[in-house]
């Protein structure tokens, strides 16, 4: 995956796509990738576009867009609902309740 970030960022695109960037990752190599995805991103001052189930990666993230059935069912912009979903979903994962 970081090879395919590396090589996504070296044509200098404006907005960079992910789809499921960490599907077949275990947790900590799922966040040194969106990590690394991140701040290439912010870096190079561009702008990325993720998707992902894993809403443990929202926390690398400026604005979440969750889609339901198709459609967009929520936009989430402010900084600490996005730190706040990260959290949520992470204690799930985890099995706290």
């Amino acid at each position: 995956q970081r090879v395919a970030i590396a090589r996504a960022l070296i044509h200098e695109p404006s907005v960079v796509l992910a789809d499921e960037p960490t599907a077949s990752l275990d947790t900590e190599r799922a966040y040194q990738v969106v990590e690394t995805f991140a701040t290439l991103i912010h870096e190079q001052n561009r702008a990325g576009i993720m998707v992902t189930h894993d809403l443990r990666m929202c926390k690398y993230v400026d604005r979440v867009i969750q889609m339901v059935d198709g459609n967009i069912s929520q936009i989430i912009s402010d900084p600490q609902e996005i730190q706040e979903l990260a959290n949520f979903s992470a204690m799930a994962a985890a099995g706290v309740h």
